[in-house]
């Protein structure tokens, strides 16, 4: 008795996750018209029906299923600038960030921001192509070494140094190459799930760009079998 029950409930997990039929979700919240589908082979497609037919879109990635989390695995392509970077320990009270080309012409109106430390505070490059902070003011942030994120304005792609530059630099030279390269990153979204609902828990990203964030995609109601 005890083997029919247990081939039963796995079966009952099987139907009701999805592994041997579509299932299909609504998001819960009226003032949007988000559809999830997951499908037997553990492909996933997310439909964004809200508004206008020209604002549609859609994307897809692959689902599985871990403690009682659905979790939905996508990539996203964006372009970046590749950047060079070098430091100096010239002993000064304040940080100096140099930010060239490789026809060490400097650029204007670059913004640099330190991260994960103080993400949301931006520094502007002047017409020398620097920006010049006082060791006071970041004296409480660099309890560990940090990365320099760069963000330009007028061109919108953002860039990360992935090197690390060390506490005690005090002088920083940024060239950016001006060469676009694609990278993918994946992206991972968490739900909790209860019963026929699921609900977004939160997101990680392979690899951190300046203008990504934890996008909430909603809560879901099973609608389909």
């Amino acid at each position: 008795m005890h083997k029919i029950l247990t081939l039963l409930f796995v079966f009952l997990s099987l139907n009701v996750f999805g592994q041997n039929d579509t299932i299909k979700y609504e998001i819960m919240n009226k003032e949007k018209n988000y559809i999830l589908f997951l499908y037997p082979d553990n492909a996933f497609q997310f439909n964004d029906v809200s508004g206008s037919c020209r604002t549609w879109y859609s994307f897809d990635g692959i689902w599985k299923k871990e403690n009682q989390k659905l979790i939905l695995i996508d990539s996203i392509e964006v372009m970046e600038h590749e950047l060079k970077i070098s430091e100096k320990s010239n002993h000064t009270d304040f940080i100096l960030i140099n930010v060239k080309n490789e026809e060490n012409k400097p650029l204007k109106g670059v913004f640099i921001s330190f991260s994960p430390i103080e993400p949301n505070k931006k520094y502007k490059t002047n017409r020398k192509g620097q920006v010049e902070i006082q060791k006071s003011v970041l004296k409480n942030m660099f309890k560990n070494d940090a990365d320099v994120e760069m963000y330009y304005h007028n061109k919108n792609i953002p860039a990360q140094i992935l090197s690390y530059f060390k506490s005690n630099a005090d002088q920083i030279d940024i060239t950016d190459t001006e060469n676009l390269k694609t990278k993918n990153i994946v992206r991972k979204t968490f739900f909790n799930i209860k019963n026929d609902e699921i609900y977004f828990d939160t997101q990680q990203y392979s690899y951190k760009v300046w203008n990504f964030w934890i996008d909430s995609w909603g809560n879901f109601k099973q609608i389909t079998k």
